[in-house]
């Protein structure tokens, strides 16, 4: 009897341990998140939206490249290009641009579209990328924001040229799809010709007239290193790389530099 209470109590203990070693297995494999969503205030309270794609990569920490997307487009309209440029071990920040996407919300949960706007909405475009490079810096202390490259499609191209002249950090690079001389009260053209320390890459289709005559006039202001990418087909903007699917690699290249 004592042997089997013996062997009993072998089987329990064993049992006990095999389960234990199973439940640290399945702790060990737990992958870390790939992407995140962030919700956070601009200075004026209103709700900005936006996906959060993280490196593989931890230590150092690596740079952020904020997409930007068209006026009337969202955050998901990059496809996969934030997922692509994640495994380029950059952190990457789409956002959806006020009254945008599910950035339709004020500080009092008000609804606010763009379809609603007046020119001191539009205008509050740059300050909201530098508000939400700031929300990153605060909380995602792995995420190295004294790096930072912005890629913008027409109201965001112009948004992202207007943010880098008041960041205290210049961006390492910028895409400008579709840019306009002035798109929605964002005036670029004064302003482009300064950014002398900011390589730039400008994409445009030959299909949309009025769009590629803009392109060619801001590429023309640029006065840094500069790159210039033609395509016949598409719109402008995310429609334009939407219909140029190789344009995703250009850009993921481009900031790269490989």
């Amino acid at each position: 009897m004592k042997k089997f209470f013996a062997l009993l109590l072998i089987l329990v203990f064993s049992f006990t341990l095999l389960g234990a070693n199973a439940a640290e297995k399945k702790k060990k494999v737990r992958k870390p998140k790939t992407k995140t969503k962030i919700e956070f205030e601009a200075k004026d309270g209103f709700l900005l939206v936006g996906d959060l794609y993280f490196s593989p990569q931890r230590k150092p920490p690596c740079p952020l490249v904020i997409l930007l997307h068209s006026f009337g487009s969202k955050s998901s309209d990059w496809g996969n290009l934030g997922e692509t440029l994640r495994l380029k071990n950059y952190n990457v920040l789409a956002l959806d641009l006020r009254g945008h996407g599910k950035s339709v919300y004020t500080k009092n949960l008000r609804f606010k579209s763009r379809m609603n706007f007046e020119k001191e909405d539009w205008v509050k475009y740059p300050i909201d990328v530098v508000s939400s490079i700031d929300y990153i810096k605060k909380n995602y202390p792995q995420i190295n924001t004294d790096e930072i490259y912005l890629v913008g499609a027409d109201l965001g191209a112009n948004s992202a040229v207007l943010a880098a002249s008041i960041m205290k950090n210049k961006p390492k690079k910028m895409v400008l799809i579709s840019p306009y001389v002035s798109f929605k009260n964002l005036d670029i053209a004064l302003v482009v010709p300064k950014l002398t320390t900011v390589p730039m890459m400008v994409m445009a289709s030959r299909a949309d007239r009025y769009s590629y005559s803009q392109s060619d006039i801001i590429y023309r202001l640029i006065h840094s290193q500069k790159v210039l990418k033609l395509y016949d087909e598409g719109s402008s903007g995310n429609l334009l790389l939407k219909r140029n699917p190789s344009s995703y690699d250009e850009i993921a290249k481009y900031i790269s530099g490989k």
